[in-house]
């Protein structure tokens, strides 16, 4: 049987992951990892419902507090990157686009090397981003 997303189902999804980040701001603050995935949660579902700025804003104050708490040469710094390049091409902003997936396809390098899934991912997106340039 096949199974059909509907933007209720995103609406849906994005209240509950707004409402798991106010939980999560007053119990561990701004500044934890747990609180970075909750912004990146609702950006993910912002994304998928074309709100694209609004998903920008998330992803990026993800990124932000990932950068600070791990630094810049960190998986879930490149994933943050990756998300943001993602959205920033939804967005034809290709040439942020393409240095937020750069430098997610550097940082995953030095971390997995080239023959790994998310460097591969990488890989593709700048491929994307790079052909869009070109158009």
């Amino acid at each position: 049987m096949p199974c059909y997303v509907t933007a209720l189902d995103y609406t849906a999804a994005l209240e509950s992951a707004k409402r798991a980040l106010e939980i999560r701001i007053k119990l561990f603050g701004e500044e934890n990892p747990k609180t970075a995935d909750s912004y990146h949660s609702p950006g993910v579902t912002q994304h998928s419902l074309s709100d694209y700025t609004a998903a920008l804003d998330s992803k990026k104050r993800a990124l932000d507090i990932r950068i600070k708490l791990f630094g810049e040469e960190h998986p879930n710094a490149a994933d943050s990157y990756h998300e943001a390049g993602v959205t920033q091409h939804s967005l034809s902003d290709y040439t942020a686009a393409l240095e937020s997936t750069a430098r997610a396809l550097d940082i995953r390098m030095k971390l997995f090397g080239e023959e790994h899934p998310k460097t591969a991912d990488s890989y593709y997106s700048v491929g994307v981003t790079e052909h869009s340039l070109s158009d």
